[in-house]
């Protein structure tokens, strides 16, 4: 049992990210150029370090006008002295290895960008408890955490393309519901 324990707090330990939809991103991008129109991501979305860098990159060469490919993305990487920072000239061909297609690129970084949100939610609520504790004013702590969260929510839009709005827990605990009407008594609405 105690293993288990042990397994669970490891597991815990390590942030959210998802290595195989960061590959599959890279490598649709070195299938098919266009699919970066596809890829709304940064950098610093990316949890696994070498990404990041290898997609900044990848950023620039499509800045440029330049083909991003398994021979021009090692040496574009070579030239700001990246490439054996993540893991040399083969690894460009791995990540195409590992990637049958880039037609779900939009839904690779989807998922992604989703890990990035959690991994930046887990570092907000942090900073405010270490704060909390600390002893700041929970007035100060409260607009802190509301400009940030609203922050995220602006990153952050539901498929309908609708940014996602918080309210306020007093808001909703004082807010009226409507009385909905039913043909049958709490199975089937009026409308």
């Amino acid at each position: 049992m105690r293993m288990a324990a042990e397994d669970i707090a490891q597991q815990r330990a390590v942030p959210p990210h998802d290595q195989a939809a960061e590959q599959a991103v890279l490598g649709g991008i070195l299938i098919d150029n266009t699919a970066f129109d596809r890829v709304n991501l940064t950098p610093e979305d990316f949890y696994d370090r070498c990404h990041g860098m290898i997609f900044r990159t990848m950023q620039r060469m499509a800045a440029a006008g330049t083909s991003i490919d398994v021979v021009t993305l090692p040496d574009a990487l070579r030239a700001c002295g990246k490439l054996q920072e993540v893991g040399g000239a083969t690894y460009s061909s791995e990540l195409v290895d590992c990637t049958p297609s880039a037609a779900n690129i939009a839904h690779h970084a989807d998922i992604v960008r989703e890990k990035a949100q959690a991994r930046s939610l887990m570092k907000l609520t942090a900073d405010i408890y270490q704060r909390a504790h600390a002893g700041e004013p929970v007035m100060d702590l409260y607009d802190s955490l509301r400009q940030r969260v609203d922050a995220l929510a602006g990153l952050h839009q539901d498929p309908a393309g609708e940014a996602f709005t918080f309210e306020a827990w007093a808001d909703l605990k004082n807010a009226t519901q409507e009385q909905e009407e039913y043909v049958v008594d709490q199975l089937l609405p009026k409308n």
